[in-house]
């Protein structure tokens, strides 16, 4: 059995990653400055409508909307890369 994919609709996407062993360092001023420069680097360049978002210690919630030609899979992978 093949599974659909939805990630080319253009409906907004609930998005949450979590810290390396869910160590509370997001409560720190740098590394919170740090993952919203990435949330809104990310924004930039997939040119994703961002609805909202939060920085928890130890996680991140997004609320975004993707191009329809844009998977989440590089979105997240920027995030993080640059967050990290």
């Amino acid at each position: 059995m093949r599974l659909k994919h939805y990630d080319y609709d253009g409906r907004a996407r609930f998005v949450t990653f979590a810290t390396h062993k869910r160590i509370p360092i997001l409560t720190n001023d740098l590394f919170c400055y740090r993952a919203a420069k990435a949330i809104d680097d990310a924004r930039n360049k997939y040119r994703l409508r961002l609805l909202g978002y939060v920085i928890m210690p130890d996680h991140v919630h997004l609320v975004l909307v993707p191009p329809e030609e844009v998977t989440l899979g590089p979105i997240i992978g920027l995030i993080k890369r640059f967050s990290s």
